[in-house]
């Protein structure tokens, strides 16, 4: 089953082990058909079944099976909290999640010229990170005036204006 990192703990949320958690795509009302997650941090995984999602203005508070306790819910902060792709915040026209982008080639003119290595979010824009064959790195704007066409079934980006790497 194909999973996808929707949010982060940032901690514990009052006495019966409720957990706050901040939602990657800034949208909470997906975190509603949640029945079972996976939380993840570096190698670790587990599983859990959600009893009990409540929606504030900033975060999503849930309630799993076995935790029961502020002090329990405090482990789990800075765990990532991944669920089957069906679960994922629905995507607008010309969305994409982070992590459809990792490995496209991004293709200016024909010329491969690169591969997205990661994705960082940025309160301006989202930047690539792109892995030049040589090795280097560099970053590029995921906005219209530098990327064209995102094809993931071809699994490229087009670059618009090559000067932004050179």
């Amino acid at each position: 089953m194909d999973y996808i990192a929707i949010g982060t703990i940032y901690g514990s949320h009052g006495v019966h082990g409720y957990l706050k958690v901040g939602s990657f795509s800034g949208e909470l009302d997906h975190f509603r058909s949640l029945e079972r997650i996976q939380l993840r941090h570096g190698t670790q995984m587990r599983q859990f079944e959600v009893e009990d999602v409540r929606l504030t203005a900033r975060h999503a508070l849930l309630k799993l099976a076995g935790v029961d306790t502020p002090e329990v819910a405090a482990d789990l902060s800075r765990w990532e909290v991944w669920v089957p792709r069906r679960y994922a915040c629905p995507l607008g026209e010309e969305e994409y999640y982070s992590a459809d982008l990792h490995g496209l080639q991004l293709v200016c003119e024909g010329e491969v010229l690169g591969a997205v290595v990661s994705v960082w979010h940025n309160g301006a824009a989202d930047l690539l990170e792109i892995e030049r064959p040589d090795g280097q790195r560099q970053v590029v704007p995921f906005i219209e005036h530098f990327i064209g066409e995102v094809d993931l079934r071809r699994r490229s980006i087009e670059l618009k204006r090559r000067w932004v790497l050179e």
